[in-house]
């Protein structure tokens, strides 16, 4: 049997190579890799020692540091140590490794804003984010979190199961990536214009371990922020109201329609702009009769709203915002919408009864069997008479 030495994936691996001259060299390099990985290209598994010379009978001690990827699968490997010079023959020593996986180990792999990377105060601020079990247990209830720190806000979600490569392995249907509901924030309306670092923490292993990365967003200035020492303007009265906020789409099929209803209480006729949010992903959308609506004074309008979900939609709860904006651009109000994805029903085999229909179509024979009893009942009377 093989001795190998076992290193854990992800990790940062550090070399001390302790070696004799048996002559003086001149220009010598030292190198180490690890070949076999798909991506070496772009991650390569290696690291090279600043040319050096050597003199008879010196001993040298060289530090070689290298990362193994985490996407590396796990398997039997070689490390190579290659000295050599300029035009001498080179030297090669491998030493076996078994590259392994962490017993925990989950990481984020991407990050989804909306709207990205610029937002303006008083705006809805959405986050997503995927995460991928990396280690050789099944995590459950991963918590992910993402905040503003600077302006005290936040939203967490958990993602209740990840599988691990060895079951995606065997079933097709197992997922060792997910990625996380809509996180939603609201960037407070008299937030200072500038960048703000963005947190985004995930917890597993019954919170004991945790992975963390940060983001930059830009903050536009808000438009309803009052500056000190001005006196306030009086605006117009807009009353905005939803019909449902929540709803059930089927993936792929006919969506759902929020209407939306806008009464200017004003005295002038005025123009109101409907923005949608947080869709891109997972829905198609369409407004109707437009997204720019002119309600005259007094009078109530109403816009449609029509959501249908994609086929590839994940299934669950989708958070997303309708914006109401008047002519200038400023946002008059924020609305928070639902709606609930349900993966479409495969279609089956064989017959489906309608017992609704088979109750009626029975209900219509007896009545049918008794008029008929009616009728031969009559005709032996008057037989009889």
């Amino acid at each position: 049997q093989v001795n190998r030495l076992d290193i854990e994936r992800g990790n940062e691996v550090k070399l001390k190579v302790i070696f004799n001259s048996t002559a003086d060299l001149e220009d010598v390099e030292l190198m180490a890799f690890i070949s076999g990985y798909e991506y070496n290209d772009r991650e390569r598994m290696s690291d090279i020692v600043h040319i050096y010379d050597m003199e008879n009978g010196v001993t040298y001690v060289k530090t070689l540091r290298f990362t193994v990827p985490s996407k590396v699968e796990e398997d039997n490997y070689k490390l190579r140590l290659v000295v050599s010079d300029r035009y001498g023959d080179e030297n090669v020593y491998r030493y076996n490794l078994k590259i392994d996986v962490p017993r925990h180990s989950v990481v984020i792999k991407d990050v989804i804003f909306s709207p990205e990377n610029v937002v303006k105060a008083g705006r809805a601020f959405i986050v997503r984010v995927r995460v991928a079990n990396m280690g050789e247990k099944t995590e459950e209830g991963v918590k992910v979190y993402a905040s503003i720190p600077a302006l005290g806000i936040s939203a967490s979600d958990y993602i209740d199961e990840l599988d691990t490569e060895e079951k995606k392995r065997e079933d097709d249907d197992a997922r060792t990536a997910k990625t996380s509901e809509e996180l939603y924030m609201r960037i407070p309306e008299c937030a200072e214009p500038g960048e703000y670092t963005v947190k985004v923490r995930i917890e597993y292993d019954e919170g004991y371990e945790e992975d963390e990365e940060t983001y930059t967003i830009r903050v536009l200035p808000g438009e309803g922020c009052e500056v000190p020492g001005e006196e306030p303007k009086v605006e117009e009265q807009t009353i905005i109201n939803v019909g449902t906020s929540s709803q059930e789409i089927v993936a792929g099929e006919a969506g759902a329609v929020y209407p939306i209803t806008i009464t200017n209480q004003g005295t002038t006729s005025r123009v109101y702009m409907l923005d949608v949010d947080g869709v891109a992903d997972w829905a198609t959308v369409k407004i109707s009769p437009t997204n720019v609506l002119s309600v005259g004074a007094g009078e109530t309008k109403t816009a449609y709203v029509y959501v249908s979900a994609k086929e590839s939609a994940s299934a669950g709860e989708h958070l997303f915002v309708v914006t109401v904006s008047d002519a200038s651009g400023k946002s008059l109000q924020d609305i928070n919408l639902k709606a609930t994805v349900k993966a479409a029903e495969k279609p089956g085999y064989g017959f489906r009864f309608d017992w609704a229909r088979i109750e009626g179509g029975l209900k219509v024979t007896l009545i049918v069997l008794v008029v008929l009893l009616i009728i031969i009942a009559l005709i032996i009377g008057f037989n009889r008479l």
